[in-house]
């Protein structure tokens, strides 16, 4: 199934603002008025932008899918990536996906 993958700053729609949510707040139950449903989402490759803005490309081993939240509103589904809470002083990065193995 496509669906649209998060929010853009400019739509006009009443799903949360963003490409991802964070586990925490996955966990937290911050979401759960909108009845999330874990999805596995399928990709070779993603990129992430480290502290200073430099882009990286990192390839997702075969089995391995990033998580996504698959929500529905009046206006449809929407996806966002599930992203892991990063400690800046052990990583050079202030967002990293989920990634799972089938089945989760």
């Amino acid at each position: 199934l496509l669906v649209p993958w998060g929010r853009r700053p400019r739509e006009q729609c009443t799903s949360p603002f963003g490409p991802g949510i964070r586990l925490s707040a996955i966990q937290s139950g911050l979401w759960d008025h909108l009845i999330p449903k874990p999805v596995k989402i399928v990709v070779q490759h993603f990129m992430e932008s480290d502290v200073t803005g430099k882009p990286h490309w990192f390839q997702v081993t075969a089995g391995q899918y990033l998580q996504g939240m698959l929500i529905q509103q009046k206006q449809g589904y929407r996806v966002y990536i599930v992203q892991l809470d990063c400690n800046s002083s052990d990583i050079c990065f202030e967002q990293w996906p989920r990634i799972v193995s089938a089945p989760f």
